[in-house]
């Protein structure tokens, strides 16, 4: 159905009330009324007139022009573009040259975005100009020391940290702000006829300042011009701020791995040590008949192992968070795969029952086989140290499609689901304080098998155990097995 227009609407139930108001009017004169004053009806007239007169002014309100209704549009355009380059890149360095990028293409003709370093020491300044040609005033102001001693373009930002338009530069404006008689040529080089400062401001912190630099003589920058430039500095400065962050963690991830490096190659060497002369004194004769030494030696050997364990661990979680953990991937039976892994921890489940579930003949899978018995082998120790003595722990696969998939359930206590959310998670352990582990098992599985191309997931119901699955790819070329015959 067609909508009137409040203009019209308006019109209508003015008429409306004017015709009410002359048949109130009409009533009052040939009724009679008490002597002196006004009666209720010619209220009425002044009330219905008063109120008619009100609507017609309401609904006779300016629509917006072509001109500024084309503005709006723009500005809507030009910030849904802000929004997505500002959040295409978490990179600092980038983040920068958007920002003022985006400042000069749509609202200067040179933009001047500076750092904070400190509380009034910008660390830097970023500088972009519409024209190819000023690469080399660009430069020069690049170099150009931004202390707060003295008058400049940043000086009241950084005091005042309110923005600020100058609509008409002058030549005497200029030399105001400059700082010595080089910093006034740079200035007069832009051809400055308008300026805008900015502060960047998240919840109060003060990243830096946005000063926008427009050469053209019309029009100066106006209250829509800073309106929008304002919009555009709160939206840089989130970017900036989430940039920051996102390099300060890289920073401290960084230097954790560099620290655990060196601790990592520093502790191998003692232990290695270690190692060697048990080995040696457990094959002195003088010790072979002594049983009491030899069990310390080979618990110490034993601690020296899962010391060593557990500095690969944390090395390959580095690696897996940077990025850099290797796998070399090839045709590998599926079935001898679970058969070595459950070999390998029959000796640590006397008081468990073990078992595999094969329901078909198993293919190749493409993997690396020293990478995929580790996660095996995490994921077995895993359920072997959560399942009570007597329980079940299997070992099983099945072909799905182009993947096979593995999976380790245990008969143990199972997982509550507020706790599966976090099993992945590195250092993560359902019991604080839990001493027979690091809390690494699970994440180094998870990192090993999305490096093979794979995923890993739980299924689990307090009180009914728990099954680890994962899928890895089937090879597609098999090599060819020779056998030797009589």
């Amino acid at each position: 159905m067609r909508r009137l227009p409040w203009e019209t609407v308006g019109r209508m139930m003015f008429l409306g009330l004017l015709v009410l108001g002359v048949l109130t009017l009409v009533h009052s004169v040939t009724s009679p009324r008490p002597s002196g004053g006004w009666n209720f009806p010619s209220v009425v007239v002044l009330m219905a007139l008063t109120l008619g007169v009100g609507i017609l002014l309401g609904s006779r309100q300016r629509e917006a022009s072509a001109p500024e209704m084309e503005r709006l549009e723009w500005e809507g355009r030009f910030l849904s573009e802000v929004g997505t380059r500002l959040a295409s890149t978490l990179d600092h360095e980038q983040t920068l040259t958007n920002i003022a990028t985006l400042a000069v293409g749509a609202l200067a003709d040179c933009g001047l975005l500076a750092l904070e370093a400190d509380e009034w020491r910008p660390r830097r300044l970023k500088v972009i100009h519409r024209d190819a040609d000023k690469a080399p005033l660009v430069e020069a102001l690049e170099r150009t020391a931004l202390e707060r001693r003295g008058p400049s373009l940043l000086s009241s930002l950084l005091e005042t940290r309110r923005p600020w338009v100058l609509s008409d530069v002058s030549t005497g404006s200029l030399a105001s702000l400059a700082r010595s008689e080089e910093h006034l040529r740079l200035l007069l080089e832009l051809s400055p006829r308008s300026l805008m400062g900015l502060p960047l401001l998240v919840h109060g912190s003060f990243m830096g300042t946005l000063v926008l630099v427009s050469s053209a003589p019309h029009p100066a920058y106006g209250e829509m011009d800073l309106r929008l430039a304002e919009e555009l500095a709160r939206r840089a400065a989130l970017a900036l701020q989430s940039a920051r962050l996102y390099r300060a963690a890289r920073e401290a991830t960084q230097a954790r791995d560099d620290v655990l490096a060196v601790v990592a190659h520093d502790l191998r060497n003692p232990l290695n040590a270690i190692s060697i002369s048990a080995q040696t004194l457990l094959r002195q004769q003088t010790i072979a008949s002594d049983g009491r030494l030899q069990a310390s030696l080979r618990i110490i050997r034993g601690s020296v192992e899962r010391m060593n364990r557990l500095i690969e661990d944390l090395l390959d979680v580095s690696r897996i968070e940077a990025g850099r953990l290797a796998v070399e991937t090839g045709p590998e039976p599926a079935g001898s795969l679970l058969q070595e892994a459950l070999d390998e921890v029959r000796p640590l489940a006397s008081r468990l029952q073990l078992s595999i579930d094969i329901a078909e003949a198993l293919p190749w899978v493409r993997v690396d086989r020293e990478r995929i018995l580790q996660v095996f082998s995490n994921l077995l120790g895993n359920a072997l140290k959560f399942t009570p003595p007597g329980g079940r722990v299997t070992l099983g696969a099945r072909t799905e499609g182009a993947v096979v998939r593995f999976w380790v359930s245990d008969t143990g206590p199972g997982i509550p689901p507020e706790a599966r959310e976090h099993l992945f998670d590195r250092f993560w352990q359902m019991r604080h304080g839990d001493r027979r582990g690091a809390g690494l098992g699970l994440s180094i599985a998870k990192g090993l098998v999305e490096a093979h191309g794979g995923r890993i997931w739980v299924e689990s119901e307090p009180g009914r155990g728990s099954t680890f699955s994962f899928v890895v790819p089937v090879a597609h070329e098999v090599p060819m097995l020779t056998h030797s015959g009589p």
